[in-house]
């Protein structure tokens, strides 16, 4: 049997994966089992070739006469590694070459949508890539104190992106991604609270920030740095497609009736993700109206989202049958941060940050120190300039560049919808609005998951932004052609073949017609999620950052967590620093490690799927067995009580 590798899965269950950390997950296989596409497995094939790696190895591996000292002693290998060696480069390469068709983050789509005045400076014979890659001379401003170029870019973005332009609005350009944005709003809100408190006669501290479980791993650090509290409130799941969707009005009213006057006494901020991962979109014109309600800030993790301030509203206009999401500064959002390298054409890591100069609780001049804290002292200008490029592109050819997209998503959809065993992802009840640039493929009438469905595509040169348990995700922008769509749609129907029995290269066992054919779930409406969580015992600064200890994870009830422990599916995270852990907690936790399922935050044994394997000097036979010893031996870090 062959072990296979799944893809890069996220660090923390959010929208993120662009917008986050990844971890390399072992997707386990069960015994006397073999990948569907094990022969073309393109991962185990990665793991070969970096074990095959020169540069990996000991030098004198192959050296098998022994050698000693002057002494007589034995002399120690020689374990330098080999420095001709280029292992990024050479995998950027080899990658780079592989793709045929990318539907992943950045959305210039390798170059091909890259904004005209970029192309021509960055490929020029006189100018190119590296020497535009300047300094902070005198001539080219200062990211901490901008007062030439990079102010007249930031303001040429706010007057674009944001209603009422610069005038009402202050854009800050990230080149440390959307998360610098996300940590420095909560930093700016620490500071503030914190200085109003200190006051004499003021009342309590506003220390308490609402948001969904699945916001993204940045935000959680933010919580951690800045000191201040959480409040969560559940995101809308669907357990029939194991997706998580983003908060709904009616949850967040309940949640605060429900905690009574104390939490909405000490409410900062309301912080939403929207629109999230799979592009549905909250109700965010309701949610800001809350906050305001409840004299909080309102801010949008809007990574997503770059694009949306250039949404066509009109009906005549519209493909599909559900609404177009709209912008989240446009819907009243005090804060917004975007990934503009997501959906846009700036480079990875570039991004923005747009926050309302008379929000209240933080000044403009708050967010402008804070963020001094998390961004790097020697920006790029290559991200500078790549996202004043991005702006530029939109700004002359914004609707002309959605269209485009908008066409090709629809074309994908429409095509794929037809091919026999799966269907696409629409607007899930009780959501109203979701990004048509999003395709989500279902795969639920195939008998295989998505990592199974990846390989198969990347194998054809098809490269997705994300797969998962029963889908997967691709993300159309303006940068695609209709070749790539063309080519998109020919794989997947390609996979339908082989997966239904219909052509076999490498033969797969025949189902029952039932089986094959059985119907896609027919109702995509969302489910309140119930998996268990820790219970708020202190702030996760707090815990962060105190002495802690690693114990047994059946030994931990009642403990208070130390880390974010997460579990896939769903990805949401169970623990967070500072939540005591239930018994709930532990037994879900050791049922998804039983199951071969990955939990993040752990200390687990690594073990290999294939034959006899020993775990902490037990040799153990069969996987139930190894995973077993998982269970027993996993750790988990807590507060030193």
């Amino acid at each position: 049997m062959v072990p296979c590798f799944t893809s890069w899965a996220p660090c923390n269950g959010t929208h993120f994966s662009t917008h986050g950390s990844l971890v390399r997950q072992f997707r386990p296989i069960a015994k006397n089992q073999t990948c569907k596409f094990s022969t073309s497995c393109r991962r185990r094939k990665a793991l070969l070739v970096s074990m095959s790696n020169p540069a990996l190895k000991n030098s004198t591996t192959a050296n098998t006469l022994e050698s000693s000292n002057m002494d007589g002693s034995p002399e120690l290998p020689d374990t330098r590694l080999d420095q001709a060696q280029l292992p990024i480069l050479d995998a950027l390469k080899t990658e780079a070459n592989s793709v045929r068709a990318g539907f992943f983050c950045p959305g210039h789509r390798q170059g091909k949508g890259v904004p005209e005045p970029l192309r021509e400076v960055a490929f020029s014979e006189r100018n190119g890539l590296f020497a535009i890659d300047l300094p902070e001379l005198p001539a080219l401003d200062n990211l901490f104190g901008p007062a030439g170029p990079i102010k007249e870019a930031e303001s040429l973005a706010a007057d674009l992106l944001c209603p009422g332009g610069n005038k009402h609005f202050r854009t800050f350009f990230l080149v440390n991604g959307s998360t610098c944005g996300l940590v420095a709003s909560l930093l700016a809100i620490s500071a503030s609270t914190l200085s109003k408190t200190m006051v004499p006669g003021a009342d309590g501290p506003k220390d308490m920030v609402l948001l969904p479980r699945n916001v993204h791993q940045s935000v959680i650090h933010g919580l951690v740095l800045s000191g201040l509290t959480p409040f969560f409130v559940e995101p809308e799941y669907d357990a029939n497609l194991d997706l998580i969707h983003g908060l709904t009005l009616n949850a967040v009213e309940r949640a605060l009736k429900d905690a009574g006057p104390h939490v909405s006494k000490r409410l900062a901020a309301v912080l939403v993700v929207s629109p999230t991962y799979y592009g549905v979109s909250s109700d965010l014109q309701g949610l800001s109206m809350l906050a305001k309600q409840h004299g909080a800030l309102f801010i949008v993790d809007e990574a997503h989202g770059a694009h949306l301030s250039f949404n066509q509203q009109s009906n005549d206009n519209k493909e599909v049958e559900w609404g177009y999401p709209k912008s989240a500064l446009a819907c009243g959002a005090d804060i917004a941060v975007q990934s503009t390298h997501k959906t846009l054409s700036a480079c990875t890591q570039a991004a923005m940050l747009h926050v309302h100069r008379a929000s209240r609780l933080v000044t403009v001049e708050t967010v402008a120190r804070t963020l001094q804290l998390v961004q790097s002292s020697s920006p790029s200008y290559l991200l500078l300039a790549s996202l004043d490029a991005a702006r530029w592109k939109m700004a002359n050819n914004g609707n002309e560049c959605l269209s485009k997209a908008r066409r090709l998503a629809q074309r994908a959809r429409e095509s794929l919808q037809q091919i026999p065993g799966i269907s696409v992802l629409s607007c899930p009840k009780p959501f109203s609005a979701m990004d048509d640039l999003r395709l989500t493929v279902l795969l639920d009438g195939l008998g295989m998951d998505g990592f199974e469905a990846d390989d198969f595509l990347i194998d054809r040169g098809v490269y997705a932004e994300l797969p998962s348990t029963n889908h997967i995700m691709f993300i159309i922008t303006d940068g695609n052609t209709d070749h790539e769509i063309d080519l998109l749609v020919q794989v997947f129907q390609e996979l339908s073949e082989v997966a239904l029995g219909k052509s076999l290269e490498t033969k797969l066992s025949k189902q029952d017609d039932e089986a094959t054919h059985a119907p896609l779930p027919s109702s995509q409406s969302a489910v309140q999620i119930i998996m268990p969580h820790g219970t708020s015992a202190m702030r996760p600064r707090d815990a962060f950052f105190s002495n802690s200890v690693e114990i047994l994870l059946g030994d931990s009830e009642n403990r208070v967590c130390a880390t974010t422990v997460c579990a896939y599916p769903p990805g949401i995270p169970m623990l967070l620093p500072g939540e005591r852990i239930t018994r709930e907690c532990i037994e879900y936790i050791q049922q998804i490690l039983e199951k071969g399922g990955t939990v993040t935050g752990l200390n687990c044994d690594e073990y290999d799927e294939v034959g006899t394997g020993e775990m902490n000097g037990e040799v153990v036979d069969t996987v139930a067995e190894k995973r077993a010893q998982m269970v027993n031996t996993a750790r988990i870090t807590v507060v030193d009580a």
